[in-house]
């Protein structure tokens, strides 16, 4: 009972942290509003976690969990799937993981104030790009920035990102990328099971950006 006490307690931390860092971001969230959001106490935090950079770590790595998830997700070729759908699916999976999931955006943010959170998205976007054999400059600038992009706008205008944006941002691009652009879904492919978002359970990975296969 103590035990379960205790996780209830880390995990109300983590995601009143989640809220205040996906909100203001890292340097601008204090401990009192971590307090505040996750009604807990300033005790229970530094007991569980030590320090504000500490509990940002755990955000971090909990967040980069499920980016992995999403880039195995779309590294996988099942059903004859092409490279172009796969990039469609992604953009999708990630626009939903980015208004449902608090820990999720939170990880993402606070990636972006380190470091680049593009650099992941870079190498997925040249393997597939390369794998349509639609590869150009101008379609790599402009799918590099897509992610950061709905990141930004996920923030700035929350009501603005869903599944009808992204979708009418492929209407846009697939008549660039391909020639039969009626062949995929802009809409995404169906989801038949949550925990595999892209269909591809059982099914082996094409390779990753950065292995051989």
């Amino acid at each position: 009972m103590i035990q379960e006490r205790a996780e209830l307690t880390r995990n109300k931390i983590i995601y009143g942290a989640a809220q205040a860092f996906a909100e203001y971001g890292y340097a601008s969230t204090s401990l009192t509003q971590i307090v505040q959001l996750s009604g807990t106490t300033k005790g229970a935090l530094y007991f569980h976690f030590g320090s504000k950079e500490r509990l940002a770590e755990e955000i971090r790595e909990r967040a980069n969990e499920i980016w992995t998830g999403m880039e195995d997700l779309a590294s996988c070729r099942c059903d004859g799937r092409v490279a172009v759908q796969a990039l469609i699916d992604f953009t999708h999976v990630f626009a939903r993981n980015l208004a449902r999931d608090t820990v999720f955006r939170a990880g993402f943010r606070l990636d972006g104030e380190h470091s680049t959170p593009r650099e992941r998205w870079i190498p997925m976007i040249r393997l597939l790009l390369d794998e349509t054999g639609s590869a150009s400059d101008g379609m790599e600038t402009i799918l590099v920035a897509l992610v950061p992009g709905v990141d930004a706008l996920s923030r700035h205008r929350p009501g603005r990102i869903g599944a009808r944006t992204i979708t009418a941002v492929w209407e846009t691009l697939l008549p660039v990328l391909t020639t039969k652009p009626s062949d995929y879904l802009p809409s995404g492919r169906p989801h038949p099971h949550p925990d595999d978002p892209l269909g591809c359970a059982g099914r082996p990975p094409a390779s990753r950006p950065g292995t051989s296969g």
